[in-house]
């Protein structure tokens, strides 16, 4: 009897332990572009054309007349339909203010802070920390990390 007792314990344990352990492992690791996860960046504006903007896309694509440009960071449909904001659509003309960040792995993307839409300009990220307006619930009141390309 004695042996099963102390099964039971070391399962229950064991069990608790992995929970935590995950937990723990998980805790700060869910955002992309945490902490010192970009280089370089710059300040951009972008003037355009809208050519293609979904739910399910990582970026809008915007036509500058030149060539097609895709700016990531504008947002998830709930987060303008909550500021009561039509989200941009296909054909409209758009103005983006953001940055063009290099990546710690070398990758490059144009990310966007405000777009100027029918004259009106919709921020998307904390003026402070660049962390994107509807990511509310931040990790210690920090947010998932610094505005990397945040000059000091």
């Amino acid at each position: 009897m004695r042996c099963v007792k102390d099964l039971l314990i070391l399962i229950i344990v064991t069990v608790f332990t992995g929970v935590i352990s995950t937990g723990v492992a998980m805790a700060g690791n869910t955002y992309r572009y945490g902490p010192g996860a970009c280089i370089v960046a710059e300040p951009v504006t972008i003037y355009g054309v809208v050519k293609n903007i979904s739910a399910g896309s990582p970026g809008m694509v915007i036509d500058n007349g030149s060539e097609d440009i895709t700016v990531y960071g504008v947002g998830p449909v709930w987060y303008w339909r909550s500021i009561g904001v039509a989200r941009p659509a296909a054909g409209k003309d758009i103005k983006v203010y953001g940055y063009k960040i290099i990546l710690k792995n070398g990758n490059t993307r144009l990310v966007a802070e405000a777009i100027d839409l029918d004259g009106q300009k919709i921020r998307l990220r904390d003026a402070r920390t660049g962390m994107p307006l509807w990511r509310r619930h931040y990790r210690n009141k920090r947010g998932y990390g610094r505005r990397c390309w945040r000059w000091q």
